[in-house]
């Protein structure tokens, strides 16, 4: 049973986490037709005193030729893991939709490369829980090749983050703005963030061409750039993700990466990584009331006819690489929440009494507001 909650008032290989994040097939890019192969649900509570991992006895193995083909998903035969090994999640799809990070806890690794040079990188992650609280400490690595039909200015480098929320999030009866910084960590490591640093007629650069100077010092910004739109020159490689100048590889708009990317099958997405506020993210695809496996709408719009003045901001207009004074969807004001959709304001919904964030199409894409209390210890970055 599915409820919208109320609106408020006005070098090497790469080895990722498998074991208790269950999987579908394991390579090197999504793969929508890949073999699902279902792994144990949350390791059982170790007695006092005993530290070892539970043994995981089913894996994909991610292949060990640095000349494959990167864009296509490498399945091999299931391969029983050591106790005490580091699981391998190179190109996974998750299944589990457990909402508890704690279920999830283990040491986990991938083996991708950088396809604009051939870089070869390991991805390292632990998902560790103590009192109350989960941290996915990673290199930022993910679980599929990097720069997948894109051309990145910077290379991808590993930068070590450390992210800690809560295991048992509330939520509140007023959503919490974003901020400027990391919103979500997935379950690969990399981050997702919902801004860029670019909003119309700010920053350092000709009009209609910014790139920079938009930080959290204008949040209230109502024209910043919508990484998701077509009509903007960000460069996003197949998975949605591009590299910051310090190497820092991370996604944007719709992650194309942990998930079945089309909602034709019989199951829910599966959780595919955390908040800052603790809550779950989700695929796209949910149960609705019918009984009915679905893509999650979102409830905002896009707004109709030419954009209005807001006091203390130049309003976009057809300069540079901006198309149109209209609503387009170029920019964030562009949107406006109308409750259409499944989906509350911050782009998450009650189902069978867990809410959580959906992965949407459209605008705002994971995350536009947090429904529970952002975490204080989240990065860096």
């Amino acid at each position: 049973m599915m409820r919208l909650l109320p609106s408020a008032p006005t070098s090497g290989r790469v080895m990722l986490l498998c074991g208790a994040l269950s999987v579908v097939g394991c390579g090197s890019g999504p793969d929508p037709a890949a073999q699902t192969t279902a792994f144990p649900g949350p390791p059982a509570e170790a007695a006092p005193g005993d530290e070892a991992p539970q043994t995981i006895n089913d894996s994909a193995v991610a292949s060990e030729s640095a000349d494959r083909e990167p864009t296509a998903t490498e399945s091999a035969p299931a391969d029983p893991l050591d106790p005490g090994g580091v699981v391998d999640i190179t190109g996974v799809n998750l299944v589990s939709t457990d909402a508890n990070c704690s279920t999830r806890t283990g040491e986990y690794s991938s083996m991708v490369i950088d396809v604009s040079n051939g870089n070869e990188f390991q991805g390292e992650l632990s998902i560790t829980a103590d009192a109350g609280t989960c941290t996915l400490v990673s290199n930022q690595i993910p679980n599929h090749d990097i720069s997948v039909d894109a051309d990145f200015a910077n290379d991808a480098s590993a930068v070590t983050g450390a992210f800690s929320i809560t295991d048992d999030p509330t939520v509140n009866a007023e959503p919490t703005e974003l901020g400027f910084t990391a919103h979500a960590v997935m379950l690969n490591g990399v981050i997702w963030e919902a801004y860029p640093a670019a909003c119309f007629d700010e920053g350092p650069n000709p009009i209609g061409r910014e790139a920079v100077g938009c930080g959290g010092n204008l949040l209230d910004h109502p024209w910043r750039y919508n990484v998701g739109s077509p009509e903007n020159a960000f460069s996003l490689d197949a998975f949605s993700a591009h590299v910051q100048p310090d190497g820092l590889y991370h996604y944007h708009s719709t992650p194309q990466a942990l998930y079945e990317i089309d909602c034709n099958g019989t199951a829910a997405s599966p959780v595919i990584g955390f908040a800052r506020d603790g809550f779950p993210i989700y695929g796209p695809c949910f149960a609705d009331d019918n009984g009915s496996i679905r893509a999650a709408q979102s409830g905002y719009e896009l707004q109709t006819g030419v954009r209005a003045e807001v006091v203390g901001f130049t309003t976009p207009y057809a300069v540079g690489n901006v198309t149109s004074s209209d609503y387009n969807g170029q920019f964030i004001g562009d949107y406006t929440f109308s409750g259409s959709g499944d989906l509350d304001e911050c782009n998450g919904m009650i189902v069978d009494g867990q809410y959580g964030y959906y992965v949407t199409g459209a605008y705002p894409y994971v995350i536009a507001c947090y429904r529970g209390t952002p975490s204080e210890t989240f990065g860096p970055p």
